[in-house]
């Protein structure tokens, strides 16, 4: 069956005698377990899980999943257990209603510089959550088994009168689902509070209801540890790719607040946003024990010998967020919103078959319907969000360098490098669709090989601008898109060992088609002295040797799809 666990969730409220108040919840172990038939091998069934007493593969070992055993052990389930954060560590705080910001005319300014100045937390809602560490283990077959049975228990937990529970009942044994709750509150009246904590009313009486039409000024302070994904092959559920992410913390400011200027308008209202998103980290890796190179592991993540965060994001909308921004300081011309974005020095290494079989696992499958649909959605909610700002808007991207590392094979140290050493890329988009703007610089651009040797003998600037004109030019020849580029000289010297690599460079890395993700080869090109257990799956059942003389045979891909594969010689 299907069993999904919350362990240990305790729900604290303090209330003050000036309407301020705290809530704090948190939350102790949570796991997914997939105990669902499959036909397929399944290693680690532990589809979903945040830090555990032990290890998940200790966990898996002789397919027990004892987790509950281990937090007994713990004393968790006694009366006297004070909680656990383990998981989640959430606070809300309510100032009291003395201290909620003046909105009238005079005190205009005073609210923005209360809201954006250095002590702004006295004045609002606070919100401070911090996550532990999440790990997720995406099996193509799995998911696609739990996505059939979703219905099915969304049903059973929805079902209102006491007939359909027992319906629901006499159904849930044959899915073999389990839901279990492990929920610790002093009293059923804190939970009544969500709602008035949420919206940002910190009292519980009748001034309360005055409250709602004042201002609502937020601050949201996030961070999470790790946040692990494994993507697993559907044929023998071990890990292809390891994509972590750490050290991330995200911090947002909202405020609605008098419009600045607005002399028709007195009551119109504008909403501030301050956003702050940075990630230390993010690496994709392919996982031990196959026969990749260990300097080749990391796919992409932070250069070597880079210690700093990898992504920081800045995004202010509204006139008082946007004046407040270090961005948009000293500026003559207003905008509506801004954001700047700076990445650390990245590198990517480039094994053919190793992108091509992760491109297939992503838009094949269970994986690629869902990548699609998510897609489309978030496209349409990023234009959304693009025209919710009708006035001008300026963005920034800066890369400090970037890294493409280009292996001769994947068991071979001789590679070949190109390097970026500056890119700082601005767009201005122009209010009431009124075309856009856009330069892109690319600095200090060289090539070379392992033994440090360079392959131009100067390096490469370049500069591209684009001029997007208003959608309400005259005539068609307006509206046309306008590119520039300028291109420095570019002078390319390539010795006889370069060009030597180079023809073995196309044969061992473009032109292989093994991946090695593995310890053994897993094309139908292998010898049949193989391990059989490492041999492809028909789906026809058929033994190697017994495929037809043409040599087609239907195999199983590692996103769980089938494919034809035509044996060459």
């Amino acid at each position: 069956g299907l069993e999904a666990h919350l362990v240990s969730v305790v729900l604290s409220t303090s209330m003050a005698t000036d309407g301020s108040s705290s809530n704090r919840i948190c939350m102790g172990w949570f796991w997914i377990l997939d105990r669902l038939p499959a036909s397929l091998p399944r290693i680690q069934r532990l589809v979903a899980h945040s830090s555990l007493p032990r290890s998940a593969s200790s966990f898996a070992s002789f397919d027990k999943y004892d987790i509950m055993d281990d937090l007994e052990k713990q004393g968790v389930f006694k009366a006297d257990y004070a909680g656990s954060s383990d998981l989640a560590d959430i606070t809300i705080r309510v100032p009291a209603k003395n201290t909620a910001l003046d909105t009238n005319e005079d005190a205009e300014d005073e609210a923005r510089s209360q809201v954006f100045g250095s002590k702004p937390k006295e004045y609002g809602t606070i919100i401070d959550a911090s996550f532990s560490s999440l790990f997720l283990n995406w099996n193509p077959q799995a998911i696609k088994s739990l996505l059939l049975v979703a219905p099915d228990m969304i049903n059973s937990a929805t079902l209102p009168n006491s007939a359909n529970r027992r319906n629901n009942h006499a159904r849930t044994p044959s899915l073999g689902l389990t839901r279990t709750t492990g929920i610790q509150s002093s009293s059923r009246d804190e939970l009544s509070l969500t709602s008035s904590v949420l919206s940002g009313r910190g009292g519980s009486d009748d001034s309360s209801l005055d409250s709602l039409n004042e201002p609502t000024v937020i601050f949201l302070t996030a961070q999470m540890k790790k946040l692990e994904i494994s993507l697993n092959s559907a044929k023998d559920d071990l890990p292809l790719y390891l994509l972590t992410m750490t050290r991330t913390q995200v911090e947002l400011y909202s405020s609605k607040m008098p419009k600045k200027d607005d002399i028709d308008n007195h009551d119109a209202e504008e909403e501030n946003i301050k956003a702050a998103i940075k990630v230390g980290d993010f690496r994709m890796e392919t996982p031990g024990g196959g026969r990749t190179l260990s300097t080749y592991t990391t796919i992409l993540g932070l250069a070597p010998n880079q210690s700093t965060s990898l992504l920081t994001v800045k995004y202010n909308r509204g006139s008082a967020a946007v004046e407040s921004s270090e961005m948009m300081s000293g500026k003559d011309h207003a905008c509506e919103a801004c954001a700047e974005v700076d990445l650390s020095p990245m590198r990517f290494v480039y094994i053919h078959a190793q992108v091509l079989t992760l491109v297939d696992y992503v838009t094949e499958g269970v994986l690629g319907a869902i990548t699609t649909r998510l897609a489309t959605s978030a496209a349409a909610a990023a234009m959304e969000v693009a025209q919710s700002v009708a006035g001008e808007k300026v963005f920034n991207i800066t890369a400090t360098g970037f890294e493409f590392v280009f292996p001769q094979a994947a068991w071979e140290d001789t590679y070949f490098t190109f390097h970026a050493g500056h890119l700082f890329c601005r767009y201005r988009s122009m209010a009431n669709f009124g075309g856009g703007e856009c330069e892109v610089a690319l600095r200090e651009m060289s090539m070379g090989c392992n033994k440090g040797v360079r392959m131009v003998r100067k390096r490469i600037q370049m500069t591209v601008a684009v001029v997007l004109p208003p959608n309400h030019a005259p005539s068609e020849e307006d509206r046309a898109l306008r590119v520039d580029v300028d291109i420095s000289e570019a002078s390319f010297l390539l010795t006889r060992n370069q060009y030597t690599q180079m023809m073995f460079s196309l044969k061992n890395n473009i032109q292989e088609d093994d991946s090695f993700l593995r310890s053994e080869p897993r094309s139908m090109s292998d010898g049949d002295d193989c391990d059989p257990s490492r041999k492809p799956m028909l789906s026809n059942n058929l033994p190697k040797e017994k495929l037809p003389p043409d040599g087609v045979g239907v195999i199983l891909t590692h996103a769980g799809v089938e494919a034809v594969e035509i044996k060459r010689r």
